[in-house]
């Protein structure tokens, strides 16, 4: 037993690897085929000793062992380029949002400061996404692995590709008791608190693990 338990931390910590360096060169090579953007597109209130913006990144699966699919992403989040690691939420388990035929989520979310502007860490997002195996198999269903940019500092973004504040993080329990655990006075860019938006949620369905 303790043979195998050794030979799957290995393949975890392989995996781990080549997730990380995938995502730095998929940062690498947005940015060589965009133009530059100004340092002030990017900037906001909480740029902190030059350390970047504040950024919080939900996380979710329930495929695959899912609360080992939360812990890799976020050993890859820890690794991401220009990128600093604040800290995490504890782990929740959630019933599924969308159809009920599926099982429990195991969900978290990631608090850093990065340099890397909202699509270039999308793009990153998406890679390690991929990397990990994440297939979308129907709309609100089962997930691998889902990393989303909740709060990007202040920023509004309306985009075809990003959306920030993510759309409905507002009603989810699943994300806001996990911000409650990084910033219980934190606050949407319109003013209101994580703490309020929770209490506004009615039917809770989580439980920390």
């Amino acid at each position: 037993m303790m043979w195998k338990s050794r030979k799957v931390g290995a393949v975890v910590l392989d995996a781990i690897e080549t997730l990380t360096v995938n995502a730095a060169t998929v940062v690498a090579t947005r940015r060589k085929r965009c133009r530059r953007t100004t340092p002030e597109a990017y900037s906001d209130d909480n740029d902190h000793n030059g350390e970047g913006n504040r950024c919080f990144i939900g996380i979710g699966s329930n495929l695959e062992n899912p609360k080992q699919q939360v812990l890799t992403a976020i050993e890859c989040l820890k690794k991401l380029p220009e990128t600093h690691w604040q800290g995490m939420s504890q782990l929740y388990g959630s019933r599924p949002q969308g159809p009920q035929d599926q099982p429990d989520f195991v969900n978290a979310v990631a608090w850093v400061r990065t340099r890397l502007s909202p699509l270039v860490l999308l793009d990153a997002l998406q890679d390690i996404e991929r990397t990990q195996g994440k297939v979308k198999k129907r709309h609100w269903g089962e997930r691998l692995i889902d990393l989303d940019v909740l709060l990007y500092g202040e920023m509004v973004i309306d985009g075809p590709r990003l959306q920030v504040p993510h759309p409905f993080m507002t009603e989810r329990d699943f994300v806001l008791l996990p911000l409650l655990d990084l910033k219980p006075d934190g606050c949407m860019p319109d003013g209101r608190s994580f703490q309020e938006l929770a209490d506004r949620v009615s039917d809770v369905f989580v439980k920390p693990i």
